[in-house]
């Protein structure tokens, strides 16, 4: 079926190309354009009587920004006459060929009338000039067809060398615009006059000399009336450059600012400054994978190649510091004088070493938990910028000061960092829990104490959330008693006299239970406890 279809297409397709082939018009009398008022005839040479033929004339006198003019049915049959000095300066004839049973348009053919009577003014789309397009109808181009017709575009009178219809994308700035057309009967049509009103194009400037020394920076400022939309370098974007109105230039290219602004019908126009070439020329520019690190690294520094070189910290040269490259330890201003290269003074290598941190944990020796004298570590010492506490060789979720509070055995250390995270790790503290077999029991009679303990609540009606005091009995009740408001009893007990961090191996409670029915004595109702235990020893 797909095979079926595709065939059918291309069938109609060239049916068809075959029918726009044969369908031609002839003009009487020929002529390109007309400077006279003359009545021209057009005919359609081949007829086939399968179809049916329409006469159509579309005037450009207004047409829109797609480049349509205004189309009108002139007539059926194999011809039409038409009087020129009855239409614009613009008209395109055509002939359409219609399929009489289904309706539908098979080919067209069409010629334009180019003529000086009547308006002798070129059509132009004047709302379409917006960011940089001017137009004028299609027709008025110096066609390969009619070699002796000419068209130009003029700015501020001056010949621009652009004939085409369009003129594109090169209106840059406020001028006057004007189209010329010359017929080859010797008439000249023209659009007259087209204001072109523009911001002003965005103008750059480098701040020092365009040509210096690798590892120099320029700077380059934009004075620009529009948005500033980007810089580019080399035709490219330069990343991060939106709105900007200065940049540094570190390497060689042309340099550009983009400025933007509306069109006033929804569209965003965009203005390109003249370049600023920049010229970077090969010194003595030192490198290094960082400028920073702790006592005791090392850092190398490595200079352009060039054909000698001599090292310097501070100003002072240093003796025997002749190769490329140089392994620094100390803090320091680095620099390096060349020969052969453009540029032979470096720019300042600036490097810096910091002091390692020191740390200790008090107390450092083995400790053992629920002893009653040890459970904080502490750590301290010198440059420390950062805390880490390990407990075995994992770090501590927010562990992060130089105090820890012991609460698990285990093998603990700090991690200490400095400014710029050089480390320094403590010896392991071990801390072990001592079992509670090996403890001293104790055993504690809690009794009724001050107000407030060995108390109750109810949710009776009427006494929500009352506290009884030290009350020696609690009532319990079932869904019926106080309008089906069920009461519960709690005990609240004092448990200070236990000294903090002792382990609790047992608890005994007892409570004494009366059991009898106190709103329906004679109903033989089961009678049930539910006791729940919260701790929360604090």
């Amino acid at each position: 079926m797909k095979k079926f279809l595709l065939s059918l297409v291309l069938n109609l397709f060239f049916i068809s190309l075959q029918c726009a082939e044969a369908q031609s018009i002839s003009v009487s009398p020929n002529a390109s354009d007309f400077c006279t008022s003359q009545i021209v005839t057009y005919t359609n040479t081949f007829v086939d009587p399968n179809y049916g033929y329409e006469w159509y004339l579309e005037d450009y006198n207004a047409f829109n920004q797609f480049g349509q003019g205004f189309s009108v049915f002139f007539g059926s049959g194999t011809s039409i006459s038409i009087n020129t000095g009855f239409y614009g300066a613009g008209t395109k004839v055509v002939l359409y060929q219609i399929d009489m049973l289904t309706g539908a348009l098979i080919s067209s053919n069409w010629v334009p009338m180019v003529s000086s009577v009547g308006n002798p003014m070129v059509p132009v789309y004047y709302t379409y000039t917006g960011c940089g397009n001017l137009i004028v109808p299609s027709i008025f181009d110096p066609m390969t067809s009619w070699p002796q017709r000419w068209a130009m575009w003029y700015k501020n009178g001056v010949a621009t060398g652009i004939q085409s219809h369009i003129f594109y994308n090169s209106l840059t700035d406020s001028a006057v615009y004007e189209f010329k057309v010359r017929l080859t009967c010797g008439d000249t049509l023209t659009t007259g006059p087209i204001l072109v009103d523009r911001p002003s194009v965005p103008t750059i400037t480098a701040q020092g000399s365009t040509t210096f020394c690798q590892g120099d920076t320029l700077i380059i400022n934009a004075n620009s009336s529009i948005a500033i939309h980007n810089w580019t370098k080399d035709g490219v974007v330069i990343p991060g450059s939106s709105g900007l109105t200065s940049i540094k230039a570190t390497l060689s290219g042309s340099y550009k600012v983009q400025g933007k602004y509306s069109s006033g019908g929804g569209t965003t126009c965009y203005l390109l400054s003249d370049p600023i070439t920049v010229t970077v020329n090969p010194g003595a520019f030192i490198t290094s994978s960082v400028s920073q690190a702790c006592n005791g690294d090392s850092i190398l520094l490595t200079c352009t190649a060039a054909n000698s070189y001599v090292w310097k910290k501070n100003g002072n040269v240093i003796a025997g510091a002749n190769a490329q490259t140089l392994w620094v330890k100390t803090s320091g201003q680095y620099e390096v004088a060349t020969t052969g290269l453009t540029c032979n003074s470096s720019f300042i290598k600036p490097i810096t070493f910091y002091a390692n941190p020191t740390v200790t944990v008090n107390p450092s020796s083995a400790q053992t938990l629920c002893s009653g004298s040890v459970d904080v570590l502490n750590a301290s010492g010198n440059n420390i910028a950062a805390f880490s506490w390990l407990r075995n060789g994992t770090p501590l979720i927010g562990a992060n000061t130089s105090t820890l509070v012991l609460t698990k055995s285990g093998n603990y250390k700090c991690v200490v960092s400095n400014v710029i995270g050089c480390t320094k790790t403590s010896p392991a503290v071990s801390v072990t829990n001592i079992s509670s077999t090996s403890l001293p029991t104790k055993t504690a009679v809690l009794k009724p104490a001050v107000a407030g303990k060995d108390s109750y609540t109810t949710s009776a009606f009427g006494n929500f959330s009352t506290n009884f005091g030290n009350a020696s009995t609690l009532e319990v009740s079932n869904w019926y008693k106080y309008f089906r408001t069920a009461e519960r009893g709690y005990l609240e007990f004092d448990l200070s006299s236990i000294p903090s961090g002792s382990p609790i191996v047992s608890a005994n409670l007892k409570l004494w239970v009366d059991t009898i029915n106190q709103l329906n004595a004679n109903a033989n109702l089961p009678n049930s406890l539910l006791l729940n235990a919260i701790f929360n020893l604090g």
